[in-house]
């Protein structure tokens, strides 16, 4: 049984062997789904990278979305992934009423959510919760993203379960899967050394198998299908077997943390 935390339909920009600059490619629904099914998921959460897209609208996000939905049936989680420019196209987030996602995806190094626009995240926040819906956060090294930037933001909205994608910094990490009971953190991106680390200590709980898929195809000459095979085997290899599955269904409010 594989719950992958974190894929994405959408256009992403892809570098190839060679070529001087990145280039955009559409990785759709249809193909995230056939994908998926063939290397074994169970279920998932997926957001749209055309949120960062110059152009894209809401109505783009919510079309894929219910596409995926669709096409996959239970178990596709449709996160929104939430741009300044998506909030300002609709700032009361009535998408979030629709009954078409199940939780939120933000990224502090494409919107400046701490440092500048903090009363709109906290409007967001204060809807995620509304809602009973989990959030996902894009973390890492950059200013804007790092775990104990965002670790006051979790502890403020005790009640929103929080993924903390990435695990980097690993020792931040660390640190605010610690300090917030209501913090977990996926493995995408992340390398086995560290993932397994996290794994050994009292953070096992609350670590989920995430890929980031196609975000990998960006650096990557293999097909999409072996590709994603691949990173699945490394990261069921280094994580420890709850954050298969269990991890990720109590982080969705599936399942309570104890029984």
């Amino acid at each position: 049984m594989i719950c992958d935390a974190h894929v994405h339909v959408g256009w992403y920009p892809r570098l190839r062997p060679g070529a001087a600059e990145a280039e955009p490619f559409y990785f759709s629904p249809r193909r995230l789904c056939s994908i998926l099914r063939r290397c074994g998921v169970d279920e998932f959460v997926f957001s749209s990278t055309s949120a960062q897209t110059s152009g894209a609208r809401l109505a783009d996000l919510h079309r894929e979305a219910g596409e995926v939905k669709r096409l996959w049936g239970p178990g596709a989680h449709a996160f929104l992934w939430i741009t300044g420019r998506g909030f300002d196209e609709d700032p009361s987030l009535g998408a979030l009423d629709s009954g078409l996602y199940g939780g939120i995806k933000l990224h502090g190094g494409e919107t400046n959510w701490l440092a500048e626009r903090r009363a709109d995240l906290d409007r967001i926040l204060s809807a995620a919760e509304a809602h009973g819906l989990p959030v996902q956060i894009h973390c890492g090294e950059n200013p804007g993203t790092r775990p104990l930037e965002w670790l006051p933001v979790a502890r403020t909205f005790g009640d929103v379960r929080f993924d903390f994608a990435h695990c980097r910094p690993a020792e931040e990490t660390d640190a605010a899967i610690r300090g917030s009971p209501n913090v977990w953190a996926d493995a995408s991106f992340c390398d086995s050394e560290t993932i397994r680390r996290l794994g050994g200590t009292v953070c096992a709980i609350r670590l989920l198998f995430g890929t980031d898929f196609p975000a990998p195809m960006a650096y990557a000459t293999d097909g999409a299908t072996d590709l994603y095979r691949q990173e699945a085997r490394r990261l069921a290899a280094a994580l420890p077997e709850a954050a298969l599955g269990r991890n990720f269904r109590v982080w969705l409010g599936e399942v309570p943390l104890f029984v």
